[in-house]
């Protein structure tokens, strides 16, 4: 079994409204949307909050102050996944608000 290791946040506002990020997956049958926490993978030789820092730079224009801490692991295996892989591997760290940064493209 070949499972993909990402990091993900569950980022709220001031508000208390939940980010997700909008993502369109192709298939063979047509593209399908999915929303998700910000994140993704994490690199070999990198740490997960050292992916989660990136990913939410990336995705979100998003910058963590202090370090989350982790609230959830979770494993889907057996269900397909992403580029050949048999399932991921997702760890959430929690973070009330993060702040905006330029975005870089």
């Amino acid at each position: 079994m070949t499972l993909r290791r990402s990091a993900r946040a569950v980022v709220l506002d001031e508000h208390h409204r939940i980010l997700l990020c909008r993502h369109v997956v192709p298939e063979l049958t047509g593209a399908v949307v999915v929303r998700a926490a910000p994140g993704g993978g994490v690199e070999p030789g990198e740490t997960a909050l050292a992916a989660l820092r990136r990913e939410l730079r990336e995705e979100a224009g998003l910058t963590l102050g202090a370090d989350p801490p982790h609230v959830r692991h979770q494993e889907v295996a057996g269900l397909g996944g992403p580029a050949g892989r048999t399932g991921v591997v997702n760890d959430y760290a929690w973070s009330a608000p993060c702040r905006s940064t330029p975005a870089v493209r």
